[in-house]
């Protein structure tokens, strides 16, 4: 199932475009995450929804890549794929730490959902 949902995603992003498709699944990713804060009494509509609300976590960071490597010139896209692996790597690496400063998962929910609330709201 997941599979074939990915494969329609990437079949969405060519007909659709890329920067669409970034939107949609920032707009799931948030939508979903807020909510799972809202369904904690109930455990299986928490799960179904904490999945359906990290299915597109990954095409927020592949389509911005994308989008970078096709608008650079060629000598600089290795560079631009480095910097994009770092900031990703180093933003899994805080993760815990942030738990640790907050020491309550709805806090760090809201706090991790901030930067795409902020791509969101505040985009051209």
């Amino acid at each position: 199932m997941f599979i074939k949902f990915y494969i329609s995603l990437m079949k969405l992003c060519f007909r659709l475009g890329r920067k669409l498709i970034f939107y949609i699944s920032l707009i799931t990713v948030v939508v979903g995450r807020l909510l799972t804060i809202v369904t904690t009494s109930n455990f299986t509509l928490f799960g179904i929804v904490a999945i359906l609300g990290c299915l597109t976590s990954n095409a927020i960071f592949q389509a911005p890549l994308i989008i970078a490597m096709e608008t650079s010139k060629s000598d600089d896209r290795a560079h631009i794929a480095m910097l994009q692996s770092i900031g990703w790597t180093v933003g899994v690496c805080i993760m815990p730490l942030l738990f640790w400063m907050t020491k309550e998962w709805i806090s760090f929910l809201l706090l991790t959902s901030l930067p795409c609330c902020i791509f969101l709201f505040f985009s051209k």
